[in-house]
């Protein structure tokens, strides 16, 4: 008995991105329906950050980014606050420091559904699921509510 095609959900937030459009695309382009599901569902688990300003976001992420630097050299520990997250990066870091912003889904809360509303519909996305991680649970909890405001959804 084939095995029923289910929603398919990637986990953008663990690898920045890196990989999703090949895997939607082999889902999609192997999709079968089923009596379970008619056409594919795509799902994007992210990471991103809202806060009152862009400035306050970006000075948030500071903690993301050092957190994210250390764990590319093996160094696994607790996200930092951000006026205790700032180090020397060495040249290679810097890079992939720049990648990381570049692509980061942080700022306030029309930066970033501006941000989430282009990334689902560039990928076709059915839904996105948010997830934030600080330093600070009332900055984490603050994120999800502005976000929900955005999408007038109930906080």
């Amino acid at each position: 008995m084939p095995i029923p095609n289910l929603p398919y959900a990637f986990a953008w937030f663990i690898t920045d991105g890196q990989g999703a459009e090949q895997a939607l695309h082999m889902y999609r382009e192997t999709f079968r329906p089923s009596a379970r599901l008619d056409k594919p569902m795509a799902t994007l688990c992210v990471w991103a950050l809202a806060a009152d300003t862009d400035e306050q976001a970006w000075h948030l992420f500071k903690s993301r980014a050092r957190w994210r630097m250390d764990r590319n050299m093996g160094r696994i520990g607790p996200m930092l606050p951000p006026d205790q997250a700032e180090r020397d990066y060495s040249p290679a870091e810097l890079m992939a420091l720049d990648a990381l912003k570049a692509n980061a889904l942080v700022g306030s809360a029309a930066t970033v559904s501006n941000k989430l509303r282009a990334l689902a519909d560039r990928l076709a996305l059915d839904e996105l699921v948010v997830i934030t991680w600080t330093h600070d649970p009332q900055a984490q909890l603050h994120s999800y509510e502005l976000l929900a405001q955005e999408f007038n959804l109930k906080p």
